[in-house]
């Protein structure tokens, strides 16, 4: 795959994340000039696998405790006060949830490439996620609301006897 193809991808997975800001979270997506203030210490996101015949795909959505914790209430019509008491359970299925949907908004425009695809499991990943050189990877910082985000999409290889 070619940096124009990856990124499409990226650009397909913002116009998702728009939509689904609009929609689920009443927020618009701003993308930023720089990069985020999201310091690798700090750095928590849920990664959801978007696997077929022509892609295998990770997208993640990140940002920090407080950025998810705000993000996943806005999905849930949460007091400030209830984001805060969020449990690390209760995030992690808040934050994969919105992951799904992005896989799922993300697969919908790529049915016509790769009918096949399949989204994943969710999980939850602090830090940075460390790839292999065979991996590529983009990244775009946006916010939603005064909310940082990083979203990142990780392209592999296809399939193995495909």
């Amino acid at each position: 795959m070619d940096d124009s193809q990856l990124n499409e991808l990226m650009q397909i997975t913002l116009r998702s994340m728009k939509e689904i800001s609009s929609i689920s979270l009443q927020s618009e997506v701003t993308p930023l000039s720089g990069r985020a203030d999201l310091p690798l210490a700090v750095l928590v996101g849920a990664y959801v696998s978007l696997v077929g015949k022509e892609y295998v795909l990770q997208l993640g959505i990140c940002s920090n405790d407080h950025g998810l914790k705000t993000i996943a209430g806005l999905m849930m019509g949460m007091t400030p006060e209830e984001r805060a008491a969020l449990t690390e359970d209760e995030l992690a299925d808040a934050i994969g949830e919105i992951g799904n949907i992005l896989c799922g908004s993300v697969k919908k425009k790529l049915a016509s490439k790769d009918p096949t695809l399949q989204i994943g499991i969710p999980i939850l990943v602090r830090g940075q996620v460390e790839v292999s050189s065979s991996i590529q990877s983009a990244e775009a910082d946006v916010s939603i609301g005064d909310v940082p985000i990083r979203l990142v999409v990780l392209k592999g290889s296809k399939p193995a006897g495909q």
